[in-house]
């Protein structure tokens, strides 16, 4: 039997197959009236059955990540920026020479 609260359940259930059984929770949610699947947790007693510790994961994982990485950044950035334009926006103004001399602006 089943446990309900609110809009979400629980609803254990048992596979039998050749295999052997299986048996596990469903996590279910109500959404728009209708009860819907959102998670299975399953545990097993016979020689197909799911586990939720399987063996054959690897573990020859890399170790040798690099770990001298750069601590010398930069702190001192200039806080005086110019804010031209309006409402804090700030402008930049192509050096002489280029063929578009109108200051591009960005709002804040």
């Amino acid at each position: 039997k089943g446990s309900e609260k609110g809009d979400s359940a629980s609803v254990p259930f048992t596979v039998v197959d050749e295999n052997g059984t299986t048996q596990g929770v469903a996590l279910m949610k109500k959404q728009s009236g209708k009860w819907k699947i959102c998670d299975i947790s399953e545990s097993g007693s016979g020689g197909g059955s799911a586990s939720a510790n399987p063996t054959d994961v690897p573990t020859d994982f890399p170790t040798d990540f690099p770990t001298d990485f750069p601590t010398d950044f930069p702190t001192d950035f200039p806080t005086d920026l110019p804010t031209g334009g309006t409402g804090g926006s700030f402008c930049i103004t192509p050096p002489s020479g280029l063929p578009s001399g109108t200051p591009t602006c960005f709002p804040n």
